[in-house]
């Protein structure tokens, strides 16, 4: 589990808008720095470990894939987290990502997704 925190904390960082780094800048001096490909290693070492542990950790791989430009595997790992049962509320919260994600590529309702 601790390997999907600090893929949170690279993806985090690695996501960080220009405004956002100059702003961190101005406070620490030199930001911490990522990039997606160090949070994607995390996180699939986190489902290496425990496959299918947390929706949310496929939910992140979809992400990072996505912002990569590896489209079909974001969707695989976006669909793989929407099928995970709804048990906890970071369940629900991945289930209504992963929608809005669907809703923002012109899909209406919440079908699964990539069906």
């Amino acid at each position: 589990m601790s390997f999907r925190f600090v893929g949170i904390w690279h993806f985090t960082f690695a996501d960080m808008s220009s405004i956002t780094r100059m702003a961190a800048k101005a406070i620490f001096g030199t930001p911490p720095s990522s990039t997606y490909q160090e949070a994607l290693e995390l996180f699939l070492k986190a489902e290496d470990i425990q496959p299918n542990f947390y929706s949310k950790n496929t939910y992140y791989i979809g992400e990072v894939y996505d912002r990569l430009g590896r489209h079909e595997e974001s969707i695989k790992y976006y669909r793989q987290s929407f099928m995970a049962p709804v048990v906890t509320v970071d369940d629900r919260e991945t289930h209504t990502l992963v929608c809005s994600r669907q809703a923002s590529q012109g899909e209406s309702g919440c079908r699964r997704f990539g069906e």
